[in-house]
């Protein structure tokens, strides 16, 4: 192929090459929140089931993130990771745009409240991760 003379595509072919556009952010969220590792998706589970129930006043800490995911975990049969890396995890996942997290102190990088970016999509995200935690098999996960 010369850099000049590129080879002939059809149109058709062209616009299958192209990654699609998916047609909200939503959407976007969804197909990445299909492609994390099991105990992300844990953990992500852990902190929108806080976040559906009736908690209006409360608010959500690592600890109650923790205690629920590693139930979540021994439901699944899963064993949990420990509270450190729990910690790491919902870091990652304010990163990733999934949590909003409200620090103690900037410096510190200590967890004081947990929150979520978009509670108006919790239900949509809860049922994807209870979708793509049915299909997991013990026996596929190595820790």
């Amino acid at each position: 192929m010369n850099f000049f003379n590129p080879i002939k595509v059809p149109h058709e072919d062209l616009e299958k090459r192209i990654c699609y556009s998916p047609e909200s952010h939503s959407d976007l969220i969804l197909d990445v929140i299909k492609t994390l590792p099991i105990h992300i998706k844990l953990i992500l589970f852990a902190c929108l089931r806080l976040h559906d129930q009736d908690r209006k006043n409360i608010k959500i800490t690592v600890d109650d993130v923790v205690f629920e995911y590693q139930r979540l975990a021994n439901e699944s049969r899963i064993s949990s990771l420990h509270i450190n890396k729990v910690v790491e995890t919902i870091k990652e996942l304010e990163m990733l745009g999934y949590l909003k997290c409200r620090h103690i102190r900037k410096g510190s990088g200590q967890i004081k409240y947990i929150s979520i970016y978009q509670p108006a999509e919790i239900p949509k995200f809860i049922s994807v991760l209870k979708e793509e935690l049915r299909k997991v098999k013990v026996e596929d996960i190595v820790n």
